[in-house]
């Protein structure tokens, strides 16, 4: 046997002996040895079509389920995203999305229709200068190049709250069916108005 066969199987020994004690002391303590916790998903893309997405954009099917923080960028066409709340957002492209948490999201850019069940009242989209909070309604937001926010309410009732470049919520106003309102840029307007057929 060579020496170094030798100082291999030592080694091999030694570690053989040094685990069964690490594992023994950690399941003494309480302690499972760690296993990665399976992603927290909380939106799943549920209707595309002629969806063309932007680039780099991740891996986007039907099905495809989205984390909090996690974007979309559809360049195109028309995507349907279902929240865990049971909220259902339908973006139409050109537009920038991002996944807040299992009932809110955020529209940077484009335009979306909101569908809000009992359920998932309190669903909210926050835009650059707005965040319009669901109370039990279907509603449509629209993000201009320059941040200014639309909002119209399809049926039922909204809060809109405009909101400073630090996220600071300035002000509301709460629409019904056949309102809308619009934000400046800035938040610092907040215009309600009577929507027109």
């Amino acid at each position: 046997m060579t020496i170094a066969a030798l100082v291999i199987g030592v080694l091999l020994t030694a570690m053989a002996f040094m685990v069964p004690p690490f594992y023994r002391a950690m399941t003494r303590r309480g302690e499972e040895p760690q296993v990665p916790a399976r992603p927290e998903y909380v939106v799943r893309l549920t209707g595309i079509h002629a969806a063309e997405w932007g680039e780099g954009q991740v891996d986007t099917r039907k099905g495809q389920e989205f984390l909090p923080g996690q974007s979309l960028k559809l360049q195109k066409g028309v995507a349907e995203l279902t929240f865990d709340s049971g909220a259902r957002v339908v973006l139409q492209g050109p537009a920038v999305f991002e996944v807040r948490d299992a009932n809110s999201g955020q529209l940077a850019t484009g335009s979306l229709t909101a569908f809000a069940p009992q359920e998932a009242k309190g669903f909210s989209i926050f835009t650059p200068s707005a965040r319009v909070v669901d109370l039990g309604t279907e509603f449509g937001v629209e993000v201009a190049e320059d941040a200014a926010s639309d909002v119209v309410v399809l049926d039922g009732e909204v809060e809109c709250f405009r909101r400073d470049a630090e996220g600071n919520e300035l002000g509301s106003v709460r629409l019904t069916k056949g309102q809308g309102a619009s934000v400046s840029a800035d938040g610092s307007k907040l215009v309600k108005r009577e929507e027109v057929g």
